[in-house]
């Protein structure tokens, strides 16, 4: 469902991205993630029954993230670590969504026309780096360190969101 949410806001974060002046989105999507990452360390924990449409809304929200500057994973990071799940169904899910919107980012990237090959090939040459680094992380991954796994993650989107900061170019 966080997928099919992802099919609609992935265009969109990707129509924005084209439209937006980049430091002013940039600057934008910076503070979201710094926002979002703000109220789920002060313990914002959602309480209601996770139905349908959060579901929905939540992928097409990091959907268009995703399509507008490849960020889709704070709000489903957002949603899961808020709710008492086990740190591997958490981990499990967020990265087969990420895996998802990269697929549809590609799609929808080709479609319109916005790929060239110096990138392709840059990303291509990444695959093998990347498929290691996840299987380090699936081998060293022990669900007893759930409160070290959030503690990283909470750091990464740190480091995500004021990296992507347009004072640091």
């Amino acid at each position: 469902r966080l997928g099919l949410g992802a099919l609609l806001g992935v265009p969109i974060g990707v129509a924005i991205l084209t439209a937006l002046p980049v430091e002013a989105f940039r600057y934008t999507l910076s503070v979201v993630a710094l926002a979002l990452l703000t109220l789920l360390i002060l313990g914002l924990r959602y309480r209601g029954e996770v139905r349908g449409p959060l579901i929905y809304g939540t992928g097409g929200l990091a959907g268009v993230f995703a399509g507008a500057a490849g960020l889709g994973g704070p709000p489903v990071i957002l949603l899961y670590m808020a709710r008492p799940l086990p740190a591997a169904t958490i981990r499990a899910t967020i990265l087969v969504f990420l895996l998802i919107t990269d697929v549809l980012l590609i799609a929808v990237f080709g479609a319109r026309g916005l790929l060239s090959w110096p990138p392709v090939m840059l990303g291509l040459c990444l695959i093998p780096p990347y498929v290691a680094a996840v299987m380090a992380g699936t081998a060293l991954f022990d669900p007893t360190r759930e409160k070290a796994y959030r503690a990283a993650a909470y750091l990464v989107i740190a480091g995500s969101a004021i990296g992507g900061l347009p004072l640091w170019d």
